[in-house]
């Protein structure tokens, strides 16, 4: 046993090169306006502060009071993705007025709001504090950890991951956005703007809580990842979220986006105009029921998503109907559903039945 637990440490310590520096607010601030740190604004949809939390960080500084670690990655052209932080330097940088926000305009500064042991803070904003304060405020030192390019790619996954879900709890989708829009800025972009379609938002049709959870972009990710990587073993599943992480990662660096644009609006235009909001639902007695039904989604849009986009346009709408309302009581769809089915045991089932359908 104590053999294998060397093998495993010496193998995962390997995959994480980083060096360590104290370095001072004024230098990380430096940095940022020479373009050599990047703090992506696009974060702030998933780390929001408000102005109360961003003021007790301001006096925490002022007092001298240490923050804990910053940690950033290297990314090809040795520019520091900030991977934990993000919300403490856009703070900081927002107090000394160089915050810039995804469309690269300079924000208002902040405005303090009344702390516990600075209450006179209140209404401030850097141009009111006493310029001795200042010095002291941009001389205070921080630590920066550098997790070096040569690091492995999943173990930059697991360190945010880690990182950023200690105080506000992440999905795993707004973790794996963060950690695209580090990769591949274009890719993200497209990826968002995707999501959004209307077409694809139609046919989901979730509520609330779901689309807060940023599920509707999960679907997405598996749409992206199932249509472009045939799955050869029920193995390759097993660990669901990290199969998405990888692949969509090498989605990001290898995938035509034209291509994969057309073929998304392509099934879901097709799924929208034909069964409309009902296109994930149980099909039941008639009618159909209740809401978005995953295993539904796997044969349907992921089994249609398998196909080259002249034989979905040879899909006709009463073969996508006749689909749709006979699953229920197709056997090979009911054996790979229901309770004990676990994502490995079934995707790879449920995808090859919806190609089949579609292709017979």
């Amino acid at each position: 046993m104590s053999s294998d637990l060397q093998i495993q440490y010496e193998q995962q310590r390997k995959k994480t090169v980083a060096d360590s520096y104290s370095m001072s607010i004024g230098e990380i601030a430096n940095l940022y306006e020479d373009g050599d740190l990047d703090v992506h604004p696009e974060f702030q949809r998933v780390f929001r502060w408000n102005d109360g939390q961003k003021s007790k960080l301001i006096e925490s500084i002022l007092l001298g009071i240490p923050l804990p670690s910053f940690f950033v990655s290297a990314n090809e052209e040795g520019i520091w993705d900030v991977v934990d932080g993000v919300q403490r330097l856009s703070t900081i940088f927002s107090f000394l007025g160089i915050y810039k926000n995804e469309n690269n305009e300079l924000v208002e500064k902040l405005v303090l709001e009344e702390t516990v042991q600075l209450p006179a803070l209140k209404g401030l904003t850097v141009d009111d504090i006493p310029k001795d304060l200042m010095r002291t405020f941009k001389r205070e030192k921080i630590n920066v950890t550098i997790i070096k390019q040569e690091s492995d790619a999943q173990t930059k996954y697991e360190l945010f991951q880690r990182l950023n879900t200690n105080g506000s709890p992440l999905s795993d989708q707004e973790v794996r956005n963060c950690i695209l829009l580090m990769e591949n800025k274009d890719f993200y972009t497209k990826f968002i703007d995707m999501s959004k379609y209307e077409n694809f938002q139609s046919v989901l049709s979730f509520n609330e809580r779901l689309t807060d959870e940023k599920y509707d972009q999960e679907m997405l990710s598996r749409f992206i990842v199932f249509t472009q990587n045939k799955i050869t073993t029920n193995d390759e599943l097993r660990d669901l979220g990290r199969y998405l992480n990888r692949r969509m990662r090498e989605a990001a660096a290898t995938v035509d986006l034209q291509v994969l644009d057309a073929k998304f609006k392509k099934v879901f235009d097709k799924l929208y105009s034909v069964l409309g909001d009902d296109a994930f639902r149980r099909y039941q007695g008639g009618r159909y029921t209740g809401g978005f039904k995953l295993t539904l989604f796997e044969v349907l849009a992921l089994g249609m998503g398998q196909l080259e986009l002249s034989a979905i346009d040879a899909v006709s709408n009463q073969r996508l109907i006749d689909i749709s309302q006979s699953l229920i009581n197709n056997q090979d769809y009911i054996n790979n559903t229901g309770s004990g089915k676990s994502a490995s045991n079934r995707l790879k089932n449920l995808i090859e039945l919806g190609k089949s359908l579609f292709n017979s």
